[in-house]
């Protein structure tokens, strides 16, 4: 599902009935600045509501949602370090066991995809925001990349862009020792 929004909260449509029996995955590609940690703070504002009124149903399993905001550092983060091999066991009982998995990423890809098809398998319901933030004049953007080519790749990619005013933007690159180069 393709959306064009400013803000997630706008389209509530988006996300599953997480009270529902029925797995469900989602995963949320939506750029900086269009308010995905707000959008998730009300979701799980609302889910806390709607499951106080619940309070006297009989819950007969132990169905619960994860919630992974940006998925890819979690994913990342899963096999590094000392204790990576527990670390990656319990997210895997995580993704296998939850009822609703809900996953944003800024820079959500194939890489992610793959990863949650590998644990849900293939019915995974992506929504991809196509909204771009417009940057103001004379604000600075700040992109933290874990590699030299990405950086670059930014770099460039920014420096096609133009102003509202049709200048060109300034971009460029600082890093150390990033993948060993310079």
């Amino acid at each position: 599902m393709m959306i064009n929004v400013e803000k997630l909260k706008d389209v509530p449509e988006v996300y599953s009935d997480f009270l529902g029996i029925e797995k469900t995955t989602t995963l949320i590609r939506s750029p900086p600045g269009t308010w995905k940690t707000i959008a998730l703070r009300e979701i799980i504002m609302a889910l806390k509501d709607k499951v106080e009124s619940l309070f006297r149903v009989k819950f007969t399993d132990r169905s619960f949602v994860a919630i992974l905001d940006e998925a890819n550092a979690i994913m990342r983060q899963m096999s590094s370090g000392t204790n990576a091999r527990e670390s990656k066991n319990a997210m895997r009982d995580v993704l296998r066991f939850a009822r609703h998995i809900l996953a944003i990423d800024a820079f959500a890809n194939i890489s992610t995809l793959t990863f949650f098809q590998m644990y849900r398998g293939e019915n995974i319901w992506i929504v991809d925001n196509k909204y771009q933030p417009h940057i103001r004049q004379g604000k600075r953007v700040a992109f933290v990349s874990t590699g030299a080519v990405m950086a670059r790749a930014l770099v460039e990619k920014a420096s096609k862009s133009s102003k509202p005013d049709n200048s060109l933007i300034r971009a460029c690159a600082y890093y150390g020792d990033m993948d060993k180069k310079r």
